[in-house]
């Protein structure tokens, strides 16, 4: 039980971060630089 509860705070967390990323560009090199910037 104690593991589900800590993947769902996991999975929520993650959730927050995602809806925080600014929206994929269809620009090339701006999608580069985004992976990049997340790399980091």
């Amino acid at each position: 039980q104690t593991a589900l509860e800590e993947v769902l705070t996991w999975l929520l967390s993650a959730e927050d971060g995602l809806q925080g990323q600014p929206p994929i560009s269809d620009n090339v090199e701006e999608v580069k630089e985004q992976f990049h910037t997340h790399e980091v």
